[in-house]
């Protein structure tokens, strides 16, 4: 599954709940409550119930959970309307480690270089290698390209 913006919300949301979506793909649809936000839309207010009982990074923890699933969840540099990546590299590292702790699966964010509040190129090839890996496979792993997605801002721009 995978959606931008709201429908990277829905993406997030419905991984969650639903076991079977074995790859979400998230684009540009939340970062965990802690983040400053300057752009909310109702569903995505931290106060939500469902957010007060299970926040965006539990969230990323139940898409996971099981070995056989995996999120990755892409957002973009300098995008100017939600989500962006740019100065909170240390934050999203730290926040893929507390995740990827707790499951047996994959969870990783990608930020890619862009700056419009779109499923931008990038995305897509990523998006289109997890897929094929995934079809070849069955299940994903670093041996099927996770461990090496490219565009990464994360991976270049720091530790």
């Amino acid at each position: 599954m995978m959606g931008l913006s709201g429908g990277g919300w829905t993406t997030t949301l419905a991984a969650a709940l639903d076991p079977r979506i074995q790859l979400s793909l998230p684009v540009a649809g939340s970062v965990p409550c802690s983040f400053d936000h300057t752009s909310w839309d109702f569903e995505q207010f931290c106060s939500r119930p469902y957010n007060e009982a299970c926040d965006y990074e539990c969230q990323y923890v139940l898409a996971s959970l099981e070995k056989e699933r995996t999120s990755v969840q892409m957002i973009h540099e300098f995008d100017p309307c939600c989500f962006h990546a740019h100065g909170r590299h240390d934050a999203i590292r730290a926040y893929n480690k507390r995740v990827q702790r707790q499951i047996q699966g994959h969870f990783e964010t990608s930020a890619t270089v862009g700056n419009i509040h779109e499923v931008n190129h990038r995305d897509k090839i990523v998006a289109g290698m997890l897929i094929d890996a995934l079809d070849a496979h069955g299940v994903l792993s670093n041996e099927s390209g996770l461990g090496h997605l490219p565009f990464n801002t994360l991976r270049r721009w720091g530790p």
